[in-house]
């Protein structure tokens, strides 16, 4: 029992500085491509400064978002729940659902929508 341990202990061993070795390797390449690859960009040749424009002037809206709108929505719902302490038992069951409407009106003004 005790030599199959050690077996075990010495395995984890050789597996652990196998991959401390695997971590060392993969650190020194990361560092070494960091180091050279800023030194690429010097053999860029320069290029002519950018010409420079003033921006277009701001437009009226593409869509305008006023204007009466309508939905409707629903939804449901089930549960059971075990081991309450009700009047009637150990359990209880639940079901119910839901439906609704809107009729409601947005207006814009520039940029911003109310409603």
């Amino acid at each position: 029992m005790i030599g199959n341990f050690c077996v075990l202990r010495s395995r984890f061993a050789e597996l652990a500085d196998a991959t401390a070795k695997r971590l060392t390797v993969l650190a020194a390449a990361a560092i070494t491509v960091g180091a050279v690859a800023p030194a690429a960009a010097a053999d860029l040749s320069a290029r002519a400064p950018a010409t420079y424009s003033k921006a277009p002037a701001i437009g009226q809206a593409a869509y305008d978002w006023s204007g009466f709108y309508a939905g409707i929505n629903g939804g449901g719902a089930t549960a059971t729940l075990t081991g309450m302490r009700t009047v009637s038992g150990g359990s209880h069951n639940a079901s119910g659902g839901t439906v609704g409407g809107h009729i409601c009106y947005r207006w814009q003004m520039s940029s911003l929508v109310f409603g």
